[in-house]
């Protein structure tokens, strides 16, 4: 039988080492743990186990000690689960494990995360954002033929074009389709954006304004290609189905919150063209004497060239832009509940020009950036309900929704249709890779499909609900890999000084 070569003293001493059960595991209490600063340097993994290595010819010598006490309060060991836990990965278990991060998309990760901590932080990050290319995702055109190439049910378009005018030609645009132009330098699309009066075609609107009744008849005699196409929409139907005579929508490629748009039954509005946002637009007043006195050239360059040398002056007046064009505010107010779009050649005149008009905005009452949004008008296929469910979706999954027509409308999804929904929203985040969007969906003549994505959580405290409930997860996971990314890069750097 073998014997144990221990002394007494050392057996006795051994027994009185402290130990505690976690979750019926042994591990020691760190409360009882050594103070030996050579042991806790290991512990930690810090990098002063370098530069203690104090003796060159023996550069291993600082990681062996020696002395009983040490050797028998150091014999067994169980780490603690604090010492593992790692901060924010509680957020992991939100992340659809289908979704993948796409970081060509999206450049989210390049946020100062430390910095954000609620919404309203993580908001005027997003607002921040000149690095990920945001304008093509607000762009139905490019967006349609994104949807189609991923196999997703989106937007029933039959019909559409880019802005084919001179000024529209002329701006610093972030085109995300070669087809139709190219994108304009980032720095030069960024000192755009900044700007406080660039993104509108002032002297379009104004001309619009001028001579809207000439342009009438002008187009009467020579109508354009979307009036050729309402044409025969009225008269035939989309796609000669006499079923759906009269039956389409009519909207501006780049605008949101159902600005501007036309949804024909019969021929006739089902409800309201809206224009409760655009009419919030400002025109800047000239303050200045030139050879026209305090009026603006008559010259459509010479006249942007006099608003951009108020950019840097303070308290400039500005009037609403209804105010200042009251004949553009007239044509739309044409146009409310029961008015007769198919009404012949001069009611769609009207409508070109007031899509016309749309092609010279921006969407102020959202990031500046939409200012480099390429514009343009399409026509899709009416909606079987009008109704909108607006799905937001982070890390893959679903958080919530709202109805855009909660006052006006009872209309609402099924339990097994809302489950659809929600699957078709996870489905395109998936596609897209992106850490947070908003799906919204409508019913289609086929089943659901998505009508527009978009980055916007919503424009109130009710609607940005959902987002508010989940927020924190989408924090988390991001300052989970930005802690990371921090730590990879330090040991990259530890690496490379060995």
């Amino acid at each position: 039988m073998c014997r144990m070569r221990l002394p007494w003293l050392a057996a006795f001493i051994l027994t009185l080492v402290h130990f505690s059960a976690i979750k019926g595991a042994r591990v020691d209490d760190d409360t009882m743990q050594t103070k030996d600063m050579t042991n806790a340097s290991v512990e930690t993994g810090g990098q002063d186990d370098v530069a203690r290595t104090s003796d060159p010819d023996n550069p291993v010598g600082n990681l062996v000690t020696n002395g009983l006490m040490h050797a028998l309060t150091h014999a067994l060991h169980t780490r603690s689960e604090t010492k593992f836990q790692i901060p924010h990965a509680w957020a992991l278990q939100y992340v659809n494990p289908k979704w993948k991060f796409n970081t060509d998309y999206w450049k989210s990760h390049e946020y100062d995360w430390p910095s954000i901590h609620d919404l309203e932080t993580w908001r005027t990050a997003v607002k921040s954002d000149l690095a990920t290319d945001m304008s093509k995702w607000n762009d139905k055109i490019w967006l349609l033929n994104w949807f189609r190439a991923n196999g997703l049910d989106g937007p029933e378009v039959v019909w559409s074009r880019y802005s084919s005018s001179k000024w529209h030609s002329q701006q610093p645009l972030r085109w995300a389709d070669p087809n139709f132009g190219s994108p304009a330098p980032v720095e030069t699309q960024q000192a755009y954006i900044t700007k406080k009066f660039t993104g509108i075609d002032w002297p379009g609107i104004r001309r619009l304004n001028s001579n809207s009744a000439l342009l009438i008849q002008a187009l009467k005699g020579n109508p354009s290609d979307l009036m050729r196409h309402l044409q025969r929409f009225c008269d035939n139907g989309i796609n000669d189905n006499m079923n759906s005579k009269g039956d389409f929508v009519i909207k501006a490629s780049h605008l949101s919150e159902s600005q501007g748009v036309f949804i024909v039954k019969d021929g006739k509005l089902v409800k309201d063209v809206r224009f409760d946002f655009i009419e919030n637009i400002e025109f800047p007043v000239k303050d200045f004497e030139t050879s026209d006195g305090l009026e603006y050239s008559k010259d459509a360059d010479t006249m942007l060239n006099e608003i951009s040398q108020m950019e840097n002056k303070q308290n400039v007046k500005m009037l609403p832009i209804f105010k200042a064009f009251p004949q553009v505010a007239q044509l739309l107010r044409k146009f409310g509940k029961g008015a007769t779009v198919c009404g012949g050649a001069e009611t769609l005149a009207e409508v070109h020009l007031i899509m016309e008009f749309q092609e010279m905005i921006w969407v102020t009452w959202e990031s500046a950036r939409s200012k480099v949004i390429p514009r343009g008008t399409l026509i899709e296929k009416i909606r079987v309900y009008d109704l909108e469910i607006k799905v937001t979706t982070g890390l893959g999954f679903a958080w919530g929704y709202y109805y855009n027509t909660i006052v006006t409308s009872n209309d609402r999804l099924t339990d097994n249709a809302k489950k659809l929904a929600y699957q078709l929203a996870e489905a395109t985040a998936i596609k897209a890779g992106v850490d947070f969007c908003r799906a919204d969906i409508v019913v289609g003549e086929r089943g659901l499909i998505v009508s527009e994505l978009t980055l916007v959580p919503g424009l109130n405290y009710f609607t940005q609900m959902p987002v508010e409930g989940h927020i924190s997860k989408l924090i988390a996971w991001h300052k989970y890999n930005f802690q990371r990314a921090k730590e990879a890069a330090a040991m990259a750097t530890v690496r490379h000084d060995w």
